[in-house]
């Protein structure tokens, strides 16, 4: 009996795949968009994950999913946080804005300041922002913004949102290129 490859099986191959477009997705996004039953995309992930093909991260409540040797550790982290909708948003009104305080932010994003604070905690540990306090306010920061930039275009179709479409279609309008 010869032995099956890995991605010999239609139904793995095509969760190899996805993650691949989406890096960072988590267990039950990856079965809810491939319309698959959740234990069948967990069992294929554990044998993914066995095979050395994708490296599975905990990352509070999820355990995000990436592909190995595709994306690098400080890109897996800042794209986690990007996963995530606030996140996502104060990042978008970071690099149009350059700096913005919490409570513009927290405006922005349409949550509590204390809501944005918890997810300004996540984006500084993952090294996508910085904050500086000026009196009684935060300013808030991007610290690399070409990264999170790159991530943003690299990965756009995996994100469903229509604030990264018009930043990617203003960046490639504009011309702009990576170092």
């Amino acid at each position: 009996m010869v032995k099956e490859g890995p991605l010999e099986l239609e139904t793995r191959k095509r969760i190899y795949q996805y993650i691949l477009r989406n890096p960072g997705a988590h267990m039950r996004k990856i079965a809810r968009d491939l319309k698959m039953n959740p234990a069948a995309v967990e069992y294929h992930l554990r044998l993914l994950v066995r095979d050395d093909l994708i490296a599975g991260r905990e990352e509070g409540r999820y355990k995000r999913y990436y592909a190995e040797g595709k994306v690098g550790s400080e890109d897996k982290k800042i794209l986690s946080v990007l996963r995530q909708d606030v996140p996502r948003k104060a990042v978008l009104h970071l690099l149009k804005e350059g700096e913005a305080t919490a409570g513009e932010l927290a405006e922005v994003c349409g949550v509590s300041p204390g809501t944005l604070s918890f997810h300004l905690k996540k984006l500084s540990r993952a090294g996508a922002v910085s904050i500086e306090k000026k009196g009684r306010q935060r300013i808030v920061r991007l610290t690399d913004p070409r990264r999170v930039a790159r991530l943003l275009i690299m990965y756009r179709e995996s994100f469903t949102d229509s604030l990264v479409d018009s930043f990617v279609e203003t960046w490639e309008e504009l011309g702009l290129q990576f170092p």
